[in-house]
């Protein structure tokens, strides 16, 4: 008798404790956030590269500013992680004497192509809010940069070096670079 009493004090407290979980998470204090401007709304694809971020401050112009260059920041860092990728997988497939001097010079060429691209990157969204408790503007940016318009900038780049153009293999890095610009994708 007295087992089956414990396993029944057991079984109502198991009960109410689960009662206690589904109140809390239905609670009013738990609210869903839906951010402007995110990458949900604006995900990058095989044809643009996009990121966002929010900027904050008691200024408007300062909010905007600091939300344009967190964004251009998360998408350098994007395109850092992509060019990587094409570089170290378009260096095994050439044949150069010296891969890493070719490697250096080649990743300070495509390095100068991000910085100009990045810059002209172009906002998509922009949506300011402001918070009359706290008195301060956020601004969530969005911005987007064309994948085969810095394809084509790199390629043009490393061809207007005549070193540069007669150990690159175009085509494969092209290759190379769309394959990895669809796995972002996935």
């Amino acid at each position: 008798m007295r087992k089956k009493l414990s396993i029944l004090a057991v079984s109502v407290l198991l009960f109410a404790s689960c009662n206690v979980v589904k109140e809390t998470a239905t609670s009013s204090d738990v609210v869903k956030i839906t951010r402007p401007c995110s990458l949900k709304d604006y995900p990058s694809s095989t044809g643009l590269l996009r990121a966002s971020s929010v900027g904050v401050s008691v200024s408007e112009p300062t909010a905007k500013k600091k939300a344009t260059i967190n964004a251009r920041g998360e998408l350098a860092t994007s395109i850092d992680v992509l060019i990587k990728a094409v570089n170290t997988t378009f260096a095994e497939s050439i044949e150069v004497d010296d891969r890493e001097s070719f490697l250096g010079k080649f990743n300070s060429k495509i390095t100068e192509v991000v910085k100009q691209k990045i810059s002209k990157s172009i906002i998509v969204c922009d949506e300011l809010r402001y918070n009359k408790e706290t008195k301060k503007y956020s601004n969530y940016v969005a911005v987007e940069l064309n994948a085969a318009d810095l394809l084509k900038e790199i390629t043009a780049q490393i061809s207007s070096d005549e070193e540069m153009k007669a150990r690159f293999a175009e085509h494969k890095y092209n290759d190379t670079y769309n394959a990895e610009l669809e796995m972002l994708d996935q």
